[in-house]
C-alpha cells in the first residue's frame, strides 16, 4: 500500500542547512489483542545552502545558455542553406534526389530544435520557481527571470510553427513554385526565430551576471 502525503515544513521556517530528523510510525486496529506499531528508520532531511542553491541554479542556467548558443548557431546555418536551396529553385524545375534528401533531415532537424527550445523553456522556468520559493533572490532578479521564460515560450512562435508545417507538406509534392514560396515564408519567420534566440541569450547572460552579484552579497552577510 502506498500513502501519498504532502508534507507542509513552512511553519517551522527552516533556514538554509538546517536538519530535519524525521521517522513514519503507524498503527494497526487490531482490536483483540491491542494495536500494533511499525516504524521506519530513522531519515534526514537537510535544507540546502545559499551556496548550494546558486549553484545548483548556476548549473541549470549554464547548461541552458550552451544549448541555446549552440542552437542559435544551428539555425544560422539553417537560414543559409533554406535561402541557397530557394535560390536554386528559382533556376531548376525540380529538386534532385540527394536534394530532397537533406531537405528531408533538415526540417527533421528543425523539429527536433523546436522540442529542444521546449525543454529548455521549462528548465528556465523550473529554476525561476526554485529560486522565487528560496526568498533568497530579490524581486527584481525574479522578474527578469519570468520576462526570461516568456521569451523562451515566445521563440517558437505560432507563425514559425505554421510556416514549418507548410514548408513540409510543400516538400512532399511536386510543385517547385509551391516550395519555392514555403522557404520564403518559413526563412522570413526563421529570421525572427534567431533574433528571438539572440534576444533570450542576452537576457539569460545578464541574468546570470546579476544572479552572481546577488550570491556574492549574501555570502557576505
Amino acid at each position: 500500500v502506498r500513502v501519498g502525503l504532502d508534507w507542509d515544513l513552512s511553519r517551522w521556517d527552516l533556514l538554509p542547512e538546517d536538519l530535519v530528523r524525521y521517522r513514519v510510525t503507524v498503527f494497526d486496529n487490531d482490536a483483540v489483542s491491542g494495536p500494533k506499531k511499525s516504524s521506519t528508520p530513522e531519515y534526514l532531511l537537510r535544507f540546502p545552502s545559499l551556496q548550494e542553491l546558486f549553484n545548483e541554479i548556476r548549473d541549470v542556467q549554464g547548461k541552458t545558455l550552451d544549448h541555446l548558443e549552440k542552437l542559435a548557431e544551428q539555425s544560422a546555418e539553417t537560414g543559409e542553406y533554406f535561402e541557397e536551396l530557394r535560390r536554386e529553385l528559382l533556376k531548376e524545375d525540380a529538386l534532385t534526389w540527394e536534394q530532397e534528401r537533406e531537405l528531408a533531415s533538415t526540417l527533421t532537424e528543425e523539429t527536433e530544435r523546436a522540442r529542444a527550445v521546449e525543454e529548455l523553456a521549462r528548465s528556465i522556468e523550473e529554476a525561476r520557481t526554485a529560486l522565487s520559493e528560496s526568498g533568497i533572490v530579490s524581486d527584481e532578479l525574479l522578474d527578469k527571470m519570468a520576462e526570461l521564460s516568456e521569451l523562451m515560450e515566445m521563440v517558437m512562435s505560432p507563425q514559425l510553427q505554421e510556416a514549418l508545417a507548410a514548408l513540409q507538406q510543400a516538400a512532399e509534392g511536386q510543385d517547385p513554385q509551391q516550395l519555392a514560396d514555403a522557404i520564403r515564408k518559413f526563412a522570413e519567420d526563421h529570421q525572427a526565430f534567431e533574433e528571438q534566440l539572440d534576444r533570450t541569450i542576452a537576457l539569460l547572460e545578464k541574468v546570470q551576471a546579476e544572479q552572481r552579484l546577488h550570491a556574492a552579497v549574501k555570502r557576505m552577510e
